[in-house]
């Protein structure tokens, strides 16, 4: 047997004792000994002590790492020690902890690892950009090592399993439970409430995901019992298929299909930005809204997804387990006691869990709403690489409820970029208000929409739900109030043009041409004849491709300006004009002198 890794590795320099003591006095608070190797306290007295480190590093699950310039200096040990860390097969999970100003970056594999986030973690510096600073900055120090020290404990996983003698137990129970013909093999996953064995079937490999901890079987035996013949109905082949399940004894185990592809939480460090771009993302959620769909058709509730929970091939194919454990168990501990569970929880939670809504599984409202919010959160999650609002102590349940009333507002992670994500997809900005709305009803309606709307967005068109929403702003903005108010931004962007469209009906009856005509959304518009005719009836009014810019700018300011930017009205108006004005403005950018010279 393969004994699962039990152990957190604290790795650190020799200089920095100082830091060391002042995380060992937390650690040893949050964990038994057994679970802790720090060297200080666990090599034994006359021990070959690099021997001692290879062998805990060797059976330890989680390194949280102190970078500091001592650790990182290459004529100490504490750099062999990284080395060794980075190197392990199967990797252990890696928690780099910015101590001190250092090159952390210029580290080989380092430099793809995401470092330890902890509440008030940023500093400010060029151009309005954020990133992490050093611990030693923090106001706050000894709260901030509290929160860093919380992390490495959820990330240890298995809350209770954690001692290699439980590990073994479960191993053995789960073993003699399964079926004559199954032999597990290692473990390859543990998460905070279950373990996943790789397993041999026959000459076929199989994964088992065991759950151990016999106080939980009553909490969770009749969410399971419902829930398992709605999961043997589901086809969506986003999901991984369940073959066998035990939740009668202890241990509770399911045997599925094995999955040889790393989740999105181990493709992350090797992206651009620890971060998945606009376009990979409309493509994940839409085979998971798909995957939404037919839960729902069968009274399935998906549930919140993280990004250790999906997995995704090179070409970005997912995978999804059907009945996520820690899931199921959050919301039994919620129905039992009537309090959520975990950190974890809080940093999913949806408002109308928050609010205590009655939760129907039967209402198929219910479930599209819900998994919707659910949805958007995945989807910002994999744009900033990070939860929008993670929640690792009390005081961030005030930040939570800020996210709940403007999520929008936390789109951008403030790096400064010239161009965000927002900006080149203002699309999939939209559909994610929507998603993210407060109030279940003024979401996308049906998992059947929601699906439609982001096949067509991953597929580069414009979503129907999109296209609504500009069909009903029309009436708002077809008014010689908004028709005056647009012409006094633009006249001051482009005094020039208010001598080409001095009066106020030459100015509405242009408004009222060029918008419809700018929102033709046939796929070839920018060739059909319709639009060529309008771009050449621009030119011969000495329009070029900066007043296209200022006619975009000052519509959506004045969009802005009527609506709000919390509802998503100025993202769907950006992807609809950005694809038509912006069309517009590249034809004339060669023609526009010469339309002026002939209007003149």
């Amino acid at each position: 047997m393969a004994a699962l890794r039990s152990k957190l590795f604290l790795s650190y320099s020799k200089a920095d004792t100082e830091w060391r003591d002042a995380f060992q006095r937390q650690l040893s608070a949050m964990f038994v000994s057994d679970d802790l190797w720090i060297d200080c306290e666990s090599i034994p007295w006359g021990g070959d002590w690099e021997h001692e480190i290879r062998r805990a590093i060797a059976g330890a699950r989680c390194a949280l790492v102190l970078l500091t310039p001592a650790y990182l200096d290459i004529g100490r040990y504490a750099r062999r020690e990284l080395a060794l860390l980075l190197a392990q097969s199967p990797p252990l999970k890696v928690l780099p902890v910015l101590v001190e100003d250092c090159p952390w970056s210029a580290v080989d594999k380092l430099e793809r690892t995401q470092l330890v986030r902890w509440p008030g973690g940023v500093r400010v510096v060029g151009e309005g950009r954020e990133e992490i600073a050093p611990l030693a900055e923090s106001p706050h120090r000894d709260r901030s090592i509290i929160d860093i020290c919380e992390r490495a404990r959820k990330e240890m996983g298995v809350v209770g399993q954690t001692r290699p003698e439980q590990m073994d137990a479960l191993f053995d129970a789960t073993q003699d439970a399964l079926s004559e013909g199954i032999e597990l093999q290692e473990a390859v996953h543990s998460g905070t409430f279950s373990v996943v064995y790789r397993a041999k079937l026959h000459d076929e490999i199989v994964a088992v995901k065991a759950v151990p901890d016999a106080p939980r079987q009553n909490r969770i035996r009749q969410i399971v019992t419902e829930a398992l013949p709605k999961v043997h109905k589901l086809t969506d082949a986003a999901f991984i298929r369940v073959r066998d399940s035990n939740i009668d004894t202890e241990p509770h185990y399911f045997v599925m299909d094995y999955v040889d592809w790393p989740t999105i939480e181990q493709r992350l460090p090797t992206l651009p930005g620890h971060r998945v771009d606009a376009h990979t993302v409309a493509v994940v959620l839409a085979q998971v809204a798909r995957a939404h769909r037919d839960a729902h058709d069968v009274g399935l509730l998906v549930g919140p997804l993280t990004l250790g929970s999906i997995h995704a091939d090179e070409r970005w194919q997912v995978r999804l387990s059907p009945l996520r454990i820690e899931g199921v168990l959050a919301r039994a501990a919620s129905m039992s006691t009537g309090q959520t569970m975990n950190w974890d929880a809080l940093t999913y939670l949806a408002p109308e869990v928050s609010a205590g809504y009655p939760q129907d599984s039967a209402d198929r409202r219910h479930l599209d709403a819900l998994d919707q919010y659910y949805l958007g959160l995945l989807g910002l999650e994999l744009l900033l690489g990070r939860p929008p609002c993670d929640v690792n102590r009390f005081d961030d349940l005030a930040i939570k409820a800020r996210f709940f009333d403007d999520p929008r507002a936390f789109f951008d992670d403030g790096r400064g970029e010239a161009e965000s994500w927002i900006d080149t997809h203002p699309a999939l900005a939209y559909l994610l208000i929507r998603l993210l709305a407060r109030e279940p009803e003024a979401r996308l309606g049906s998992s059947e929409a929601v699906a439609r709307d982001l096949d067509a967005l991953a597929q580069e068109r414009l979503p129907d739900s999109l296209r609504r929403q500009l069909d009903l702003d029309l009436d708002q903005i077809m008014t010689p109030d908004f028709a005056d108010a647009f012409y006094v931004r633009l006249f001051s962007a482009r005094p020039e043009l208010s001598l080409r469209f001095s009066d106020r009906a030459r100015q509405a009856h242009m408004l009222a041409a060029a918008l419809p005509d700018l929102l033709a959304f046939d796929p070839e518009f920018p060739k059909n004849s319709r639009f060529a005719q309008l771009a050449d009836k621009h030119a011969a009014y000495g329009i070029d491709g900066e007043d296209v810019e200022a006619f975009r700018s000052s519509f959506l300011a004045e969009v802005d300006e009527v609506f709000g930017s919390r509802a998503g009205h100025v993202e769907a108006w950006r992807a609809a004009l950005d694809r038509g004005l912006g069309a517009l403005g590249a034809r004339l950018a060669g023609t526009g002198a010469a339309g002026a010279a002939a209007a003149r």
